[in-house]
């Protein structure tokens, strides 16, 4: 789904890094961190370099609530 709205796609990965397809262009990013899903964060995410101009980026994926309080400036794991 997301492939065809937004026309990106995983093209490969290797211990050290991602490629993507986003329009038509492949990106490279060094994997810097991948932090696996546990159930007190409530989502997993992967820290990048992406190649072309050393951007840092993380990706994540869990949980909206997780999401956007992270967002919102809130530690989801604090009371």
């Amino acid at each position: 789904m997301i492939e065809a709205n937004y026309d990106c796609r995983f093209i490969k990965r290797t211990n050290s890094e991602v490629t993507i397809s986003i329009r038509g262009k492949e990106e490279v990013y060094k994997i810097i961190k991948f932090y696996e899903f546990n159930s007190g964060r409530k989502m997993m995410s992967i820290s990048v370099i992406r190649l072309a101009d050393n951007a840092i980026i993380n990706f994540a994926k869990g949980a909206d609530s997780s999401l956007v309080e992270l967002l919102n400036g809130r530690n989801p794991n604090e009371a």
